[in-house]
């Protein structure tokens, strides 16, 4: 409609609320007759409907037409709840892509900082370093998409509104993007994990080889996170004892020499910024204890503890092996692995410690 048709049909709506206010109901009909003649409920303005409609209903009560009245009514409330649901839609996917958008920025810089540190620590073998940096990329990539996801499900939460059909809708939806993100995170990780067990098959060098499984358990541990995530996308935290025994369960399939693993873990859960960096630490721990702690062809036993004390968590690890040196300073290891130990014990703000032989606590 032009403006001032719009114009013409708000003054008319005016006077027929005028008369309908002095009783003259035949002259009311008559100025609202007119807009209706006039008026296009889809490309006129919201509101100008809406009091058209209004009006229409009060000379239909007032002239006794009670049923004309209610389905004035209820075309009001019918259009106008179907205005605010689009309205919901287009600020839901625009709230998407603003988080996509920040998705994006963050894992670009993260990219950035990475390539740069790996460029220190470069092995002699070239496609090694290639693959083992692409996984690093996407560990440190899935960690930020993880507390973006946390962040876009407080966001979408409080905009839900107190009507419950809306509300329930918008639910579907923040629960229906996340399910989607964990899959494709999973399904990202998996295919880099593919790449790593398709290098190992075709090289000739047990250590690259060897380098390339550690890889390839490594991801599997922040996969586990993402999976359990997405079967589970009506809670934000995951329980551990499952998660731990899958992730032990993959790491031993690796190795020839069966070892008796003994867990003893709370029924407790911790949410994905706390899973993904304790999987990688257990993750080491364990591949550690199968590389070294044992000569060939020696079983032994390994102890895998967590408590919650208090407002902290307290996380044990032992075997009976030969243990590790007195002498080992985490803040000068030079193996990735007890790096990564470090690392990802300062991200989730732990005190880390080594006792005598093999034996790790971790309080956070």
């Amino acid at each position: 409609l032009k403006f001032d048709e719009n114009n013409a049909m708000n003054s008319m709506l005016a006077l027929s609320n005028c008369y309908i206010s002095i009783n003259k109901y035949h002259l009311a009909k008559e100025y609202c007759d007119k807009v209706s003649l006039l008026i296009d409920t889809v490309t006129a303005p919201s509101q100008l409907v809406y009091d058209w409609l209004i009006t229409k209903s009060k000379i239909f009560e007032k002239n006794g037409k009670i049923k004309e009245s209610l389905a004035s009514i209820n075309q009001y409330q019918t259009l106008k709840l179907k205005n605010e649901r689009a309205q919901k839609q287009f600020k839901a996917e625009q709230y998407f892509e603003l988080y996509q958008l920040e998705i994006d920025q963050q894992q670009l810089k993260q990219q950035e900082l990475k390539l740069a540190k790996l460029a220190n620590i470069e092995t002699k073998n070239s496609r090694l370093k290639w693959v083992a940096g692409l996984a690093l990329i996407i560990l440190i990539g899935g960690a930020i998409l993880m507390y973006v996801i946390n962040r876009l499900q407080k966001k979408i939460r409080k905009q839900l509104i107190d009507k419950k059909d809306v509300a329930e809708n918008a639910l579907a939806l923040k629960e229906s993007m996340v399910k989607e993100i964990h899959h494709r995170v999973k399904n990202n990780l998996q295919v880099v994990s593919g790449l790593l067990q398709l290098q190992a098959n075709i090289t000739e060098s047990e250590e690259v080889k060897e380098t390339l499984k550690e890889g390839e358990n490594r991801i599997f541990s922040i996969a586990s996170i993402h999976q359990l995530l997405y079967e589970h996308p009506e809670v934000e935290e995951i329980l551990v004892q499952e998660y731990i025994e899958k992730l032990v369960f993959q790491i031993a399939q690796v190795y020839t020499e069966k070892h008796q693993i003994k867990i003893d873990v709370e029924n407790i859960t911790i949410n994905s910024e706390v899973a993904i960096p304790l999987g990688l630490i257990l993750n080491e721990l364990i591949t550690n204890t199968y590389k070294h702690a044992y000569d060939k062809g020696v079983t032994g036993t390994i102890h895998i503890k967590l408590r919650k004390e208090n407002e902290q968590y307290l996380f044990r690890y032992m075997d009976d092996g030969k243990g590790i040196p007195t002498d080992v300073d985490l803040t000068k290891a030079k193996s990735l692995g007890l790096r990564i130990v470090r690392l990802m014990s300062e991200q989730i703000k732990g005190k880390l410690k080594i006792e005598k032989g093999a034996k790790f606590s971790l309080k956070f």
